[in-house]
């Protein structure tokens, strides 16, 4: 392989923002490369099997364009149920995240796009703001990569700050971010024993808990909504930790169905006060993250009917990281941006996921439901100070508030496709700076190629 590679655009990441951006820029017409550190392209969307905020409760489509292309063909793969509306606050899409990674790559390959596994991104140099090239390690060593553009979809702001971006990481008061989660399946799951359960013990259900999905009677049994996810045991929990001085990493459990049956997701580790762009930092999250698997596993077969012959199929391929950097852009997104729905003359895409925030040192969490679908303006796209290249996904200019909304698989997927169509018309339009781009054209084609705003 040569030592180096040149492309129109060059996406960095190929997550869920990634892919969409990928795949959006090939589709309208240019040359594009996209780099990933795995063998696998998804990302995040791998070891996050419930996809939400598609749609909304009543299943008003929210989100369009290249993430609903993807559902649909895992549907056709019978990898993803579709979109379950009816679901509080928003709908969940159930996915099988290894149909996924064949999907994935059989877009890509189908659209033109070039692929870069086992790729490392190391380096960029950007005299003037302007990237003139970047540099990953592989197999073949050291590789520079030279495009017009560039697509950091890194969810760590990686290229961005390399570039020489301003930006910030965690709070404004204290720099601490949103808590990490290491996620697993498991399987040998009974479904009827578990609902037989719950109904004998409602009280278990956290029914004053905002976020209420499927945790009523009627809902878990099937009567009114479709049983997808299940949040509660809190006395279970409680009782537990008193009796065996055990300490649950949160404060219930967390976890919900997949496509297959028998196999549930579950999301209920929490690591809290780690730096995830620190090397050590990160290292000692997934240790803990997957020590804390274990437990939790003991703790489903030991005492929670339904679970007694389940048994650990699988961890994430990483831990789940909520927050590091966020970009300082030509706009950054707001809290009350994101609650109050603010309108913006250069929308690109749009969410209705909850403002969903961790607690950064307990167990808790501040979850707030949003009225209408709230909008991403481009310029939160683009990073102060450089002139070729685009930001998505959880990196996306915003307030830490705000990305606990914005940083879900949907709304990646729509700023990924917006940041990919960008790219490609400034490249079409032999312009050298992103704030060039004629944003009303930006909006045509990508509503008339699925986008919803």
């Amino acid at each position: 392989m040569a030592n180096s590679l040149k492309a129109d655009v060059v996406v960095i990441g190929a997550g869920s923002t990634g892919l969409a951006a990928a795949l959006s820029a090939a589709r309208n017409g240019v040359d594009c490369l996209l780099v990933e550190r795995y063998g696998f392209l998804g990302g995040t969307a791998t070891i996050v099997h419930t996809w939400a905020g598609f749609q909304t409760r009543h299943g008003e489509q929210v989100v369009g364009g290249i993430g609903n292309d993807i559902v649909n063909k895992l549907v056709e793969l019978n990898g993803s149920t579709g979109h379950i509306p009816k679901s509080i606050p928003e709908s969940v899409t159930l996915v099988d995240p290894e149909v996924f990674k064949y999907v994935a790559q059989k877009m890509c390959i189908e659209s033109g796009v070039r692929v870069l596994l086992h790729s490392f991104f190391v380096e960029s140099y950007a005299p003037d703001g302007t990237i003139s090239s970047i540099t990953v390690y592989n197999k073949s060593g050291r590789q520079d990569i030279h495009a017009r553009f560039y697509i950091d979809c890194t969810g760590d702001g990686d290229v961005a700050a390399k570039s020489g971006c301003i930006y910030e990481v965690g709070r404004r008061s204290d720099g601490k971010c949103q808590p990490l989660s290491m996620t697993c399946r498991v399987a040998g799951f009974d479904r009827k024993r578990f609902v037989d359960y719950m109904r004998d013990h409602p009280e278990e259900m956290a029914k004053a808990d905002t976020w209420t999905r499927g945790l009523d009677i009627g809902s878990i049994d099937g009567s009114n909504e479709v049983f997808t996810s299940f949040k509660g045991l809190n006395q279970l929990v409680a009782r537990i930790e008193h009796e065996y001085a055990y300490v649950f990493p949160r404060e219930r459990v967390n976890f919900a169905l997949t496509p297959i049956e028998g196999i549930v997701y579950i999301n209920s580790t929490r690591v809290t006060g780690v730096d995830a762009t620190d090397a050590e930092g990160l290292t000692t999250a997934e240790l803990s993250g997957r020590e804390q698997v274990m437990d939790i596993v003991k703790f489903l077969t030991r005492f929670v009917p339904g679970f007694e012959s389940a048994y650990l199929l699988d961890t994430s391929i990483q831990i789940g990281v909520r927050e590091t950097r966020r970009i300082i852009g030509d706009y950054v997104i707001e809290r009350d941006d994101v609650l109050d729905g603010t309108r913006f003359d250069d929308v690109i895409a749009q969410g209705i996921y909850p403002l969903d925030i961790h607690d950064v040192d307990g167990r808790g969490m501040e979850h707030r439901n949003v009225s209408r679908p709230y909008q991403v303006p481009y310029r939160s796209l683009i990073p102060k100070g450089l002139e070729n290249i685009f930001v998505g996904g959880r990196c996306v200019s915003s307030t830490h508030e705000a990305l606990g909304a914005l940083r879900v698989i949907p709304n990646c997927m729509a700023m990924g496709q917006a940041a990919g169509t960008a790219a490609a018309l400034a490249y079409r339009q032999h312009t050298t700076s992103v704030r060039n781009v004629n944003v009303v054209d930006l909006q045509g084609v990508l509503r008339d190629q699925g986008a919803i705003f």
